[in-house]
């Protein structure tokens, strides 16, 4: 029986896309929202360009655009009484946004900023050729579904450069594809954050009123934590990433349970950040939960750290290969962390090598108990030695640490 009301249901699923419809802006109806309220599942709302007033609350299957060689702004003016997001998108529905600009500033307003830039629940999510500017708090939040971006770009806010928190919070998704990112901001805190729980966790009130509100209805928004998340399977590829200017940053931090291949990605950092930040946890990869991760054909430099595990108890598996780890004030940080399996060449995680390794302070890093030794790194370019810190002590015997080249059979 549960078959058969399947089937109806991707039936009539079926249907409802074969007879969607283009809605235009503002021919058909005078703004976003009363075309929303207006469109059936799968309909596509396509926008002229200029400047389009939100919030948006979008509660069913849609494709929203901006016309072809226009680049539509969508804004929201500030309510300094609630956070609210610019766009909120319903469960069990896919939402596609294509061709605009996400502002957090209002023209009216141009020295205030909105929080949150979309706030997705139980959405398949797709972004392309979005730019996000100015929202204070983070540019995505989303629980559960799945998210597909190409061609986003995180960018300060024009007019006033307002601190801000995060890029994406992802928690429960069960697939995450981020290609051609682009991050610029000095301010944020860390780009792509995948979490071991929801937002805002400590904070359910502000002044009283709920902290979260719903666009358009006002109604409480509850981010609920499930007690059965899926492992994040995620693919990062082709992204220039900036390590942000500040204490206690990163790129990529992970604090929920991923299995994530990043491929030709560049991660890095520009002025005196390295030395700046270089007593703090930042980095351009953080993990601190359970993750398996390879990186392929990556360039990380100029940063504090290329990579950082600390203070897990759980599994962690790294490969690395053809990437070039260079220039930044430590490689490869591993702290506390007695699980942790690394593998930059001829490992049983099946890296070719092919990387490049030359840091200031050390390549790699180990603080604590680390059970599979030694680390195998065939088939590398060391600029120098590889330099090697245990505990914060020279460790004399570095082959017992690591393996640069295989014996000879006998």
């Amino acid at each position: 029986m549960k078959k058969k009301n399947r089937a109806i249901v991707l039936f009539f699923l079926a249907l409802a896309a074969i007879n969607a419809k283009d809605i235009y802006i503002p021919q058909d109806y005078p703004d976003i929202q009363t075309a929303i309220d207006n469109a059936f599942p799968f309909d596509r709302i396509i926008i002229d360009g200029g400047k389009h007033r939100g919030p948006l609350l979008i509660g069913i299957p849609l494709t929203i655009e901006g016309k072809e060689g226009t680049r539509p702004v969508i804004y929201k003016e500030t309510n300094n009484n609630t956070i609210s997001p610019l766009i909120m998108t319903g469960a069990n529905i896919r939402v596609v946004l294509k061709n605009l600009t996400l502002s957090a500033t209002a023209p009216e307003t141009p020295l205030s900023s909105e929080a949150i830039g979309i706030l997705a629940k139980d959405t398949n999510l797709s972004l392309e050729n979005i730019d996000i500017t100015g929202f204070y708090l983070y540019s995505l939040i989303q629980t559960g579904g799945s998210l597909s971006t190409t061609d986003t770009k995180l960018l300060t806010n024009p007019e006033w450069e307002i601190p801000i928190k995060g890029g994406f919070y992802l928690y429960g998704l069960s697939t995450i594809n981020i290609d051609y990112m682009r991050s610029d901001l000095h301010e944020i805190s860390t780009i792509i954050h995948i979490a071991d729980k929801i937002p805002f966790k400590e904070r359910l009130s502000l002044n009283t009123k709920p902290f979260i509100t719903e666009p358009i209805t006002g109604a409480t928004v509850k981010l609920q934590e499930s007690q059965n998340t899926p492992v994040s399977i995620v693919r990062i590829y082709g992204s220039r990433l900036l390590v942000p200017d500040k204490r206690d940053a990163s790129a990529i931090l992970i604090t929920g349970k991923a299995n994530i291949i990043m491929l030709d990605n560049y991660i890095y950092s520009i002025g005196d950040n390295r030395t700046k930040t270089s007593i703090s946890p930042s980095a351009a990869i953080r993990i601190q939960n359970q993750a398996k991760l390879r990186i392929v054909k990556n360039r990380i430099t100029d940063t504090p750290r290329a990579l950082r595990i600390e203070n897990t108890k759980s599994s962690v598996e790294i490969s690395v290969e053809e990437s070039s780890i260079i220039n930044n004030n430590a490689g490869i940080e591993i702290i506390n962390s007695p699980f942790v399996k690394l593998d930059l060449g001829g490992g049983e995680l099946g890296s070719k090598g092919n990387n490049t390794l030359g840091n200031t302070y050390s390549d790699i890093k180990i603080t604590g108990k680390l059970n599979n030794l030694p680390i195998t790194a065939f088939n590398n370019t060391f600029k120098r030695k590889p330099v090697i810190i245990i505990d914060d002590s020279k460790e004399e015997k570095i082959e017992n640490i690591i393996k640069t080249e295989e014996k000879p059979s006998t």
